[in-house]
């Protein structure tokens, strides 16, 4: 486990050398690159297996696998990066959100948490997720 956790911090530094690049060729910021394209990259394995369990029906076990992934990165996998981080990067990594960045976060954790209220889960709550993610990545990329 060590020894793929190590190899996996090596392909993440190598996502960012290769991202690099692209942000500065084209208008893409950081911001919108790392919420739209990082995110969609590194849940592949995620996405392919909610989009599975979507077509045979299990709607609700696809909803939760996303917002398990969700609850995973936020209450976990952050705030080890928060700690470990004076270790590895001079004045540590904090978590500096914009007004804008800030209520996005807060209104789709309020959507999540209105859709997932029920306990179930179909197609039309499916596409208004959807919706929301296609609107919060457009208005990051005017930004």
């Amino acid at each position: 486990m060590f020894l793929v956790t190590i190899m996996a911090g090596f392909a993440s530094s190598f996502l960012v050398t290769t991202i690099e690049p692209l942000i500065a060729k084209t208008t893409f910021s950081q911001v919108f690159v790392g919420l739209v394209f990082v995110a969609l990259l590194t849940n592949i394995p995620e996405i392919t297996s909610a989009v599975a369990f979507a077509r045979k029906n299990h709607m609700t076990l696809s909803l939760e696998i996303g917002m398990s992934s969700a609850l995973q990165i936020a209450l976990f996998v952050v705030p080890v990066l928060i700690l470990t981080s004076p270790l590895f990067i001079h004045g540590g990594f904090d978590l500096m959100f914009t007004p804008f960045e800030l209520v996005a976060v807060v209104v789709t954790a309020m959507i999540a948490n209105y859709i997932s209220s029920d306990g179930v889960c179909h197609w039309v709550e499916g596409a208004q997720l959807i919706a929301v993610y296609l609107l919060v990545a457009s208005a990051f990329y005017f930004l």
